[in-house]
């Protein structure tokens, strides 16, 4: 059927343009015998590949392109990924491709689309605007490797609040990120050490930026930023770690209710979409337990007293109940048990394998349903 069509449209263009037909013959052929293979290999498909570059490569005129184009199209819809891929590693870096094209693939699934979202100079600040917001985070991530990116296509790929891409802009060496990007990553930054760590390496941060970022960072981080950041005002670190220090002190007194500012922060993550087990897990590896209490509360909708009786019960049944209710993976929180473990006994005392395999059991017969009724009344 296929073939037949392209049949059709082959004799429309060999009757406009005759040159082109050596072309056009050899696309056929391709073509063919790759439908014909069971498997086509990558040679198979370079070749088919390099033929449909071949012939968007010659100079026609617009009603001849247009053709052209509606042929490889056609081709495109029905072929599979690895072919499109191919064809889009080839056209990436060609300067007179129709955009039509460009755009096509540009909005093909990430894999294909990422090689003309990250190289082609075809597409103006305009079609990438709209790719990012008509398509996903693997897209905004390849978009956000592009040289010489504007601020207002920069500030469209931070609004996203996608991490990767985050992280993609801060590691790309030709921009300058925008006030708006500074500001946007300084604050998610806080909850993901890989983005801190590409984001403080940046010359434009300021050291203001980068002071208060250091206390939400890992040890190897600090150790960076104290090196490489000459920040002379050290009552200013100081004040920034202010909260660790309370929280410590607190811990050693058992008194492990969050402050106003720490549940408001939480409140704030969780709008902004940043507030996952993972950030709260990463707290807890820092020993940072009065900050799990703040977000685990709000991530859960629970009081904060609730939350410390969760964490309080031996069996760990509550903790369970909340992570199953609010769909936290069995993983997560295995994690979440195993170090909040000094709410319930003392520093010292090591986990056993029967306490754990009793918090596993009543993770695991607990359906999400029953937990989230439970959950709901214990909101009350």
């Amino acid at each position: 059927m296929v073939q037949g069509q392209l049949a059709k449209m082959y004799m429309g263009l060999l009757e406009k343009s005759p040159e082109i037909g050596p072309l056009l013959v050899r696309l056929y052929d391709r073509h063919k015998l790759h439908c014909l293979s069971e498997r086509p290999g990558a040679e198979t498909r370079a070749e088919l590949a390099g033929v449909m570059a071949d012939l968007l490569d010659i100079d026609l005129k617009v009603d001849e392109s247009e053709l052209i184009t509606d042929v490889l199209i056609g081709l495109l819809s029905k072929a599979e990924l690895d072919l499109r891929a191919a064809l889009s590693e080839r056209l990436a870096l060609m300067d007179d491709i129709p955009l039509r094209m460009i755009l096509h693939l540009a909005n093909d699934d990430a894999e294909v689309a990422t090689p003309v979202l990250t190289h082609s100079r075809i597409l103006t600040d305009t079609d990438l605007i709209y790719i990012v917001k008509a398509t996903s985070a693997g897209h905004w991530r390849a978009i956000a490797g592009r040289e010489g990116i504007s601020d207002l296509l920069m500030n469209v790929l931070v609004d996203t609040k996608d991490i990767e891409t985050a992280i993609t802009l801060s590691k790309n060496e030709s921009v300058i990120l925008t006030p708006h990007a500074i500001t946007r990553f300084s604050n998610m930054a806080r909850f993901s050490d890989p983005l801190a760590k590409s984001f403080v390496m940046r010359s434009e941060i300021p050291s203001s930026t980068v002071t208060k970022l250091y206390q939400h960072v890992g040890r190897d981080l600090k150790e960076y930023i104290r090196r490489n950041f000459m920040i002379s005002d050290m009552q200013s670190i100081d004040s920034e770690i202010d909260d660790i220090i309370f929280q410590m002190t607190a811990q050693n007194e058992t008194d492990l209710t969050p402050n106003v500012e720490m549940i408001i922060a939480a409140e704030s993550m969780m709008e902004r979409g940043l507030l996952t087990p993972e950030v709260m897990i990463s707290n807890l590896r820092r020993g940072q337990l009065i900050s799990f209490v703040a977000q685990f509360s709000v991530y859960c909708g629970l009081l904060e007293g609730t939350v410390r009786e969760i964490l309080s019960q031996k069996s760990a049944q509550g903790l369970a109940i909340a992570c199953k209710a609010t769909n936290i993976s069995k993983p997560d929180f295995v994690n979440m048990f195993l170090l909040t473990h000094r709410f319930r006994y003392s520093m010292d005392r090591v986990v056993n394998k029967n306490e754990l395999a009793l918090a596993l059991k009543y993770y695991d017969k607990m359906n999400e349903r029953m937990a989230r009724t439970i959950l709901n009344e214990s909101r009350h």
